[in-house]
């Protein structure tokens, strides 16, 4: 990975760029100007300094030359302006259209991804990483098309007047390229290695910041603070070491200039006492000189931003190599009806994490209208089966089907929309209550968002709210209690009128008489409506139609309340050690 060539990182920006090629190369056809406007200076100031050294030197022959270096002046200002307002803008552009493809690519990864992957790492990788490649789009791509240029352009110049002037200044210039060649590499480790320490810190914060109700529970303020300053002490040492690596090039360069401006001082000093090089030619090769003397200190600058612009591509080509393991189909089929009815139908179905089976020959049948229930101990597999309904996980070939149709075959949007998910861990976003709940549907009507939160059972609730559904929701919705949050993300799910509600274990928050009216209510108000309802107490699945009890993964047995009472299995005795708890909790 640190082998990779120049070509390879500058191809990874090339599809962003050329969207505004117009400006790069209008930008880049106008840098010649712009050189040679400043070319032009030394030639017009030894032309005045000979004027000068003439006896009969008058104003009126000196206004021309005077007026000339005015003219190129301006012209040298007005084109390097356009160079970079027309370079630096397009890299600005190139930045937004990355940022946003990077934002879009990782809303198309699913759930297998995120698992693995950190949220700070990835926020670092989103702002840091691609302010840093934007400087490869922009400043990099100028200050190397222009210091080139100039080279090219001074260099002649400087030999026309004296080719042994020209090689001695040279010969301490040319360690540039050595010190840059030695170092650049190495910058480009400890850099590479510093945002990673970075993108480690701020998933650190971003989980603290995220948890703060839990470390302030458990008074782990102080441990986590030692935490942070851990890492962040890992950050400092390792940025002071890209530091120090990249804090080389600036004084060696710098040197390097002062060396070549000694030696044109002592070697030039010496041809003009000696009668081999005139006065005025001193001054136009000390002009050249100075000018080329930025656009070589800027290589150690340009040489610094690219090896930490090229940490940052690689950073970023590790993204967007991820692949989606869930994606649209390639012949996308609709349902036989032309729009999702709701007959849930699970056939031979397992699945896997890695080489372990959570679920095993699974089947299960929830036809339109019906409620049926998942129940089973903890982590036997009950969330997995659910996040397979709407594909949140890859979905083995032949297992899942709706309407008939393999759930692989359908549209991805056409599937989610006639599903309505209620998580385990309601999220909400740091919006009004109102929005929370159209989130899956931005174009609903206020009495639509009020009608979903009376089926929810969460309008009472949001009346006693000082602002009532304008009230704004704290992050992760922490400024609701934990029914509140469960019944926002009801109302959210049922807003969108779905064909499938399933219900993740999304009554544990909630009291057994909130619970019994909603249920209520999605039976009074939901015709049709297909509901696959995870739980673990058993009073929240007794309504069911079909009781599904999932044990180590497997399907242990199945059927309505009353007969699996009867039967005196694993149902049965979750039943009665729920009794028991209850009875306890009573006394």
């Amino acid at each position: 990975m640190l082998e990779r060539s120049t070509v390879e990182t500058f191809r990874f920006v090339f599809p962003y760029a050329k969207v505004y090629w117009r400006r790069y190369v209008l930008g880049l056809c106008i840098v010649p100007l712009s050189v040679a406007a400043t070319l032009a200076i030394p030639r017009l100031t030894r032309e005045c300094v000979r004027q000068l050294q003439t006896v009969s030197v008058s104003m009126d022959a000196l206004f021309p030359i005077l007026w000339a270096l005015l003219g190129v002046g301006v012209v040298g200002g007005l084109t390097m302006f356009a160079v970079r307002w027309l370079i630096i803008s397009g890299s600005r552009y190139v930045e937004y259209d990355l940022r946003n493809h990077l934002f879009s690519h990782l809303e198309c990864l699913d759930q297998t991804y995120y698992n693995q992957a950190r949220t700070g790492d990835l926020m670092s990788r989103m702002t840091s990483d691609v302010e840093r490649v934007r400087l490869l789009a922009g400043p990099i791509i100028m200050y190397t098309s222009r210091t080139g240029l100039m080279l090219a352009g001074g260099l002649p110049l400087m030999l026309s007047i004296s080719v042994t002037l020209t090689l001695i200044v040279m010969v301490p210039l040319s360690m540039v390229t050595i010190t840059v060649r030695l170092l650049g590499p190495r910058v480009y480790r400890e850099v590479f290695k510093s945002q990673e320490t970075l993108a480690e810190l701020s998933s650190l914060g971003q989980e603290d910041f995220s948890g703060i109700r839990v470390v302030k529970s458990f008074t782990r303020e102080d441990e986590e603070k030692r935490r942070f300053e851990a890492v962040s002490q890992r950050y400092l040492e390792q940025s002071l070491r890209a530091a120090r690596v990249s804090a080389w090039m600036a004084p060696i360069v710098a040197a390097v200039g002062d060396l070549a401006l000694i030696s044109l001082l002592v070697i030039g000093g010496g041809l003009i006492l000696t009668g081999d090089l005139e006065f005025d030619q001193f001054v136009e090769f000390s002009a050249y000189q100075i000018l080329l003397l930025w656009p070589m200190l800027s290589i150690g600058w340009v040489v610094n931003q690219y090896y930490r612009a090229r940490a940052s591509v690689d950073r970023l080509r590790e993204v967007l190599r991820a692949e989606p393991q869930v994606r649209e189909p390639e012949v996308p089929v609709s349902p036989p009806t032309g729009h999702v009815d709701g007959n849930l139908s699970i056939r031979g179905l397992n699945f896997y994490y890695g080489d372990h089976q959570a679920l095993k020959d699974i089947n299960l049948e929830a036809p339109r209208g019906s409620t049926v229930a998942i129940i089973g101990r903890t982590g036997c597999g009950k969330s997995t089966l659910v996040h397979l309904i709407p594909r949140i996980l890859p979905v083995p070939e032949g297992t899942v089907f709706i309407d008939g149709v393999d759930v692989n075959h359908l549209p991805l949007e056409t599937l989610r929309r006639s599903i309505g998910f209620v998580p385990q861990e309601s999220f909400l976003f740091s919006r009004t209550v109102a929005q929370n709940i159209a989130f899956g549907s931005i174009d609903a009507d206020e009495e639509t968002i009020h009608v979903a939160a009376r089926m929810a059972r969460f309008d009472k609730d949001i009346d006693q709210f000082p602002r009532g559904y304008s009230e704004m929701v704290g992050e992760r919705g922490v400024t609701l209690s934990g029914g509140q949050k469960q019944r926002a993300a009801l109302a959210r799910a049922l807003l969108v009128q779905p064909r499938i509600l399933i219900l993740d274990d999304a009554f544990s928050s909630v009291d057994s008489e909130t619970e019994q009216e909603i249920l209520e209510n999605l039976d009074a108000g939901t015709e049709g409506l297909t509901t696959v309802v995870i739980a673990h107490r058993v009073s929240s699945v007794s309504h069911a139609d079909c009781i599904y009890v999932i044990d180590e993964g497997r399907l242990a047995e199945k059927g309505t309340h009353a007969e699996l009472l009867r039967r005196g299995g694993l149902y049965a005795e979750i039943h009665h050690l729920q009794q028991i708890s209850d009875e306890i909790d009573s006394m």
